[in-house]
């Protein structure tokens, strides 16, 4: 599925004067989003916007951030929620990860699993800190993520988080899907990870 497709905001349209106005218009309106707002650009792979956004709303595995520090590229693994238009993810305020955001908000993202069949979305998007977001973000990640059964490690991320958590949105999304699956079975046979006794 090559090109631009839809969850994309009514910005990118490149129609022209009174008739260009009212197309984007009724875009923004249909997508309920302001004129020139871009949402979610998906731009290749096999699936459609919309199983894309499913992947995200349902995907419980940590996106992995790509950020640009002074010595080169650095990958985080974090929890993150989809809200339908942004990723949302949370961390101390003192992480090394926020002051690179702050410097450089240009990130790149995927979200996929580390076992085959290999499929899933990656792309690029801007981060900001959004420092009254935290702890909030941090309770609905730990909601998504852990059950019953962690509720000590819940409890110990809720203490953390009252010396100071913040959130870090990452907005204007390009991304792109791929999927083996049709290609490529499950491998049980065969560990996938060492052990490290």
């Amino acid at each position: 599925m090559g090109g631009l497709l839809a969850l994309e905001g009514a910005g990118a349209l490149e129609t022209r004067g009174a008739a260009g106005a009212l197309v984007r218009r009724g875009v923004a309106a249909a997508l309920g989003t302001e004129v020139g707002e871009v949402v979610v650009r998906v731009v290749s792979g096999p699936w459609s916007p919309d199983q894309v956004a499913r992947w995200l709303e349902g995907a419980r595995i940590p996106v992995r951030l790509a950020v640009l520090t002074q010595r080169g590229p650095l990958v985080v693994s974090l929890w993150y929620r989809f809200d339908g238009r942004d990723l949302w993810c949370a961390t101390r305020s003192g992480a090394d990860i926020v002051q690179h955001v702050r410097a450089d908000p240009r990130v790149g993202i995927e979200v996929a699993p580390d076992l085959p069949p290999y499929r899933g979305v990656r792309g690029t998007g801007r981060a900001e800190v959004v420092t009254t977001a935290g702890a909030a973000t941090l309770d609905a990640l730990i909601v998504r993520y852990l059950d019953d059964r962690n509720g000590a490690l819940a409890a110990d991320l809720r203490r953390a988080a009252a010396r100071g958590e913040v959130a870090l949105r990452i907005a204007a999304l390009t991304l792109t899907s791929w999927d083996f699956s049709a290609r490529m079975a499950r491998q049980e046979d065969r560990p996938e990870l060492p052990e490290l006794g």
